[in-house]
């Protein structure tokens, strides 16, 4: 379990508002939640509303970037003169170039937030989940599961599903193997060789590539990687003692091995 649901409130958004409708609505929002005098630029809760808003701007992880979506630090200024609303700047401001990408930002925050609701953890971290998510919900990383998922406990000790969630900064791996190094980061990258963008763990600053995650450490006894055209992309693993295979997997995030490495794993009965 991450945390638990402390205060939410759901957006009144449509997927064609216009950025007239859209500024004092994110305002009530940020008002409504206490955070609104927090948002200035720079500040790291303007980032995180940012980043929450567009659920961490996947879209700006591709390398090379592509055309017409804005990198994130481009995307606090248009979110901060919302809440402003400083509408003359966001139509007539310095980057009249950037309209696409501004444009993209909204229609992303647009399409993520329809029917939604933000939430805030009682720990202070921020997501977007569904609208029904209320105070009291709790937050978990399901194995298995690619998002966090928002679950309501019953009073038979079992657990409602609400949803699946963003929860900004648990979307890489944290709750289960730590925050990543701040100088890498997760990116999709393309390889002229197949024409495809493949996921890789990048170095800020040298932009040298590996695809395996830093904090899993050494393979358990018996595992190693097995060769294969496509090698350089994708694991494929391979257990010499009983000829198991993984692929596209981890022997390093079983149950067996994630409880070796001290992590709280629990169990949750759905209804």
């Amino acid at each position: 379990m991450i945390s638990s649901i402390d205060r939410t409130a759901a957006f009144n958004l449509t997927h064609d508002m216009s950025t007239g409708q859209l500024a004092p609505e994110l305002t009530r929002i940020a008002v409504q939640m206490n955070f609104y005098r927090e948002c200035v630029l720079g500040s790291d809760t303007l980032r995180m509303f940012c980043r929450t808003l567009v659920a961490g701007y996947p879209a700006s992880r591709f390398v090379p970037s592509q055309d017409g979506v804005p990198d994130i630090r481009f995307c606090e200024e248009i979110l901060h003169e919302a809440l402003y609303h400083n509408t003359e700047a966001l139509k007539n401001g310095l980057n009249m170039d950037r309209a696409r990408e501004r444009a993209s930002f909204f229609s992303d925050l647009c399409a993520n937030c329809a029917g939604a609701a933000l939430f805030i953890t009682k720990e202070g971290r921020m997501g977007l989940a569904p609208r029904a998510t209320c105070k009291g919900d709790v937050m978990v990383v399901l194995l298995g599961c690619s998002s966090p998922i928002v679950l309501r406990p019953t009073d038979s000790g079992q657990y409602l599903v609400v949803g699946e969630a963003y929860c900004d900064g648990y979307m890489d791996g944290e709750a289960l193997l730590g925050p990543l190094d701040q100088t890498l980061y997760i990116a999709s990258k393309f390889d002229e060789g197949t024409g495809k963008f493949w996921w890789t763990y990048l170095e800020h600053e040298t932009e040298r590539c590996t695809i395996d995650d830093p904090r899993l450490g050494e393979l358990p006894p018996g595992w190693k990687k097995k060769s294969y055209e496509e090698d350089q992309f994708w694991n494929w693993f391979v257990n010499s003692s009983n000829g198991e295979e993984i692929k596209g997997g981890d022997p390093r995030l079983s149950v067996e091995a994630l409880l070796e490495r001290g992590v709280d794993l629990r169990n949750f009965e759905l209804v």
